[in-house]
Formats: C-alpha cells, structure tokens, sequence
C-alpha cells in the first residue's frame, strides 16, 4: 500500500529551495558576507530532506499512479526552473 511521497517531495524541495538560494545569491554578481541571510532557509530545507532519507526509495516504490503522476509533475517544475538559469549565447 502506497504510503504518500512525503520523503521524496521533501528532497524536490530541497533542491527548488537551493536553486532558488543560488538565485538570490548571484543577483548582485557576486558571494559575500550579505548573502549569508539566505543560507536558514536552505539549512532547514536541506534538513528536512535529510531526515528519513531511507524511505524515499520505499516511496517510489510503493507509489501509486498517481502519486508518481504528482511526483513527476515537481521534478518537471525543477528542471525548469533549472533549465532556465541556464544562458544561451
């Protein structure tokens, strides 16, 4: 019986919240001591995504249709969001 993709989702959001992190930090250009304001909310993002790490493989693999369907949908969110940082000259 699929127990949810709580785990899983915690780890996408942890990824969205370090590439939004990255966002934040290179809006000037560059790494400095300002930037530091940012890193709490990457710190207990990261955390939560640690936590309970071991079960995210049990997640996948319990998953229903359509909890994977809602899984893929975050994923797909992320890669874009990833896509579009990235610059074509």
């Amino acid at each position: 019986m699929a127990q949810g993709m709580k785990e899983f989702l915690e780890v996408v959001h942890a990824l969205d919240t370090a590439v939004s992190t990255y966002v934040k930090v290179m809006e000037d250009g560059k790494i400095d001591f300002a930037d530091v304001q940012h890193l709490p909310q990457l710190l207990v993002a990261a955390r939560e995504a640690i936590n309970n790490f071991n079960q995210v493989i049990v997640e996948v693999k319990d998953a229903s249709p359509e909890e994977m369907a809602a899984a893929l949908v975050a994923v797909v969110a992320l890669a874009k969001k990833v896509f579009s940082l990235i610059k074509h000259d």
